[in-house]
């Protein structure tokens, strides 16, 4: 027979394309045919559609299965796994094969995938996460953030930092005021307002607590700028003789604690608006200002609601201003009313009575008008018409003649 033989050419040689053409072998660099293995119906073997099959006792501890076959636990052959440890391999693209990576201790790297094929590790979306269950006597997780976290990466617990270098974590945190305290030792969620505004517990250097206490010397000193406002302080321990207390609780006599009250002696304050809190006012002489109100609430000492007075005992009540009296029912006699004349010493005296002066009395009005009435001294009498009051004397052959000044009878 004769021997083959072939060509080496992997560049120019052309494609056949019709049945009958005569054309020379392919060889490998080493000499060996290039084969295209076909089934006995004449079927490329090899590809995709049409696999080989290796069976019989060969292939190591195991053998290959065709695609989708079933697999029966302790029946079906199979291949033990490998792979290599080489972290610079490149990645392969959709459709080729490679060999499988391994850490350098031997664990092969995975990919973890649901049923559909979506990667579950390594996307920002929780659908396509993978859940992790923690036991309940299984301790924390480490995790150490390489990549993904945002604009930071998480570093090792009293690590150097390195400004504008090193990496970190931007810090958020929940917002509600019902989560319970936390145990020491224990990680949890760390609190914000509702304006985003983080809870803090001001520590010193060496840990201990700066506000909450009770002694200056854990105390956390605050300083006021010169154009600051002041500073308002709801007092809840502490503030020398008194204490705070919440508006409309009880109090009990001898017992809650007060705030001893001051005020401003300044006549210039303006007034206060309704809601608003003010100094209270009060005396150069340290009396506090004060509007009298009833029960009701209602504003006292004003024209709708006047202040009442009700002496008792003997004390003299001093009245000033005008006062204007109601006459009473006029006693026996026509236009006569009763009175008592006292002397300086308030004691009871009769009119003439020569020792505390007579009651002298200027008649204006009140007697008929054929009698007449008084009239001023040195006024003008008209005979005939000005009225006059009948005159009574005294007879006596002893009299005195009166000097400048003095009254006498007639």
């Amino acid at each position: 027979m004769a021997n083959i033989g072939g060509v080496f050419n992997d560049t120019t040689l052309g494609v056949l394309t019709n049945p009958g053409q005569q054309a020379e072998l392919r060889l490998t660099p080493y000499r060996a045919l290039h084969v295209n293995i076909r089934t006995q119906a004449g079927l490329e073997a090899g590809t995709v559609s049409n696999p080989f099959y290796v069976t019989g006792t060969g292939g190591g501890a195991g053998f290959s299965l065709g695609d989708l076959t079933a697999f029966a636990v302790g029946v079906s052959p199979f291949v033990p796994g490998g792979g290599v440890f080489n972290d610079g391999l490149a990645a392969i693209t959709s459709g080729l094969i490679g060999e499988l990576r391994m850490t350098a201790f031997r664990a092969q790297h995975v990919n973890i995938r649901n049923n559909l094929g979506n990667a579950l590790l390594g996307t920002q979306l929780t659908s396509n996460s993978l859940p992790v269950t923690m036991a309940s006597d299984q301790p924390a997780i480490n995790v150490n953030i390489a990549s993904g976290g945002g604009s930071g990466f998480s570093i090792v617990d009293n690590s150097s930092f390195t400004q504008a270098v090193s990496a970190l974590v931007p810090t958020g945190g929940v917002f509600n005021d019902a989560l319970t305290t936390l145990a020491s030792g224990v990680t949890g969620q760390v609190r914000i307002t509702s304006a985003r505004s983080m809870h803090a517990n001001l520590r010193t250097a060496t840990g201990t607590a700066l506000i909450g206490t009770q002694f200056s010397a854990n105390s956390l000193p605050v300083v006021l700028a010169s154009d600051q406002a002041t500073l308002n302080v709801s007092v809840v321990s502490g503030g020398g003789a008194g204490f705070s207390v919440q508006d409309g609780s009880t109090f009990t006599a001898g017992t809650s604690q007060l705030v001893p009250t001051g005020g401003v002696f300044n006549d210039g304050v303006a007034g206060l608006t309704s809601g608003n809190v003010g100094e209270v006012r009060m005396t150069q002489f340290r009396g506090i200002h004060t509007n009298l109100r009833n029960a009701s609430g209602n504003e006292m000492g004003v024209a709708g609601s006047p202040l009442r007075v009700d002496p008792t005992g003997t004390t003299t009540q001093p009245v000033s201003g005008t006062v204007t009296a109601t006459q009473g029912t006029a006693a026996a006699g026509v236009g006569a009313w009763p009175f008592t004349i006292t002397d300086t010493t308030n004691a009871v005296v009769k009119p003439g009575d020569a020792a505390n002066n007579a009651m002298r009395v200027n008649i204006i009005a009140g007697l008929p008008a054929a009698t007449g009435t008084s009239q001023q001294d040195n006024s003008t009498f008209t005979q005939g018409a000005g009225l006059g009051t009948p005159i009574f004397g005294l007879y006596t052959l002893a009299n005195t003649s009166p000097i400048s000044g003095q009254a006498a009878a007639v």
